[in-house]
């Protein structure tokens, strides 16, 4: 018995040793993989990707309820994007930041990171921090190999809402304009970018209004 016993601790070992060296495991069933106890943990580090949906639930620990907890939030922010001239590139390792704009003045061309399958679910959030007046303007870019989902949508402001904007499934420009006294690109207006398949990023934009805004201050293109 002891022999027997030495001999599946060994073989035990092996198998661990074995994946740890793997780059890929397959489970070859549709029961999926349960992890159970109050104290069990999962640690993925790098890309991975999830075909189908994932679910958090609650967990009890010690008598106590615990929430769900899934986010795609980074403790880090973005950088502050300036009002001058020039453009800027956004990479996959600006996932979960959020950027204050205060851009007001200059035309900004802000494109954001070519993305492939494993970036699903990357997502870019962008503030604006300060009225984009007549001389000032905001084009985002998905890129020349990128383009827009077509579950997006943008609403300019102008004493209300205005309808959405969809994108056609082959825009890949934004463009947002502003004004001195009646803007439709005042503090507060966000634009959230989530990635959603290979080169295609899904967005949902709100302007906050200046004055009686602008309702056609956002526009969108295929260039």
């Amino acid at each position: 018995m002891a022999d027997g016993a030495a001999y599946i601790a060994k073989m035990r070992a092996l198998k661990t040793a074995a994946l740890s060296r793997a780059s890929r495991i397959d489970i070859m069933s549709n029961l999926g993989i349960q992890l159970a106890g109050n104290a069990t943990r999962l640690y993925l580090e790098g890309p991975v990707r999830v075909e189908g949906n994932i679910q958090a639930s609650t967990t009890t620990v010690l008598g106590t309820v615990l929430p769900s907890q899934v986010t795609n939030v980074s403790n880090t922010s973005g950088s502050l994007i300036t009002s001058s001239v020039g453009a800027l590139t956004l990479t996959t390792l600006d996932h979960g930041k959020i950027f204050l704009c205060n851009n007001s003045a200059s035309a900004k061309l802000i494109t954001l990171p070519t993305v492939a399958s494993t970036d699903i679910g990357t997502q870019i959030t962008i503030v604006q921090n300060a009225n984009l007046k007549t001389t000032g303007a905001l084009s985002m870019s998905a890129g020349t190999s990128g383009s827009f989902s077509i579950n997006s949508y943008a609403m300019a402001k102008s004493a209300m809402f205005e309808a959405a904007q969809v994108p056609n499934g082959a825009n890949n420009r934004v463009y947002i304009s502003g004004g001195d006294s009646h803007s439709s690109w005042n503090v507060g207006s966000t634009m959230v970018f989530t990635c959603v398949a290979a080169n295609k990023w899904q967005f949902v934009i709100r302007s906050e209004s200046k004055g009686t805004g602008d309702a056609s201050a956002i526009t969108l293109a295929t260039v």
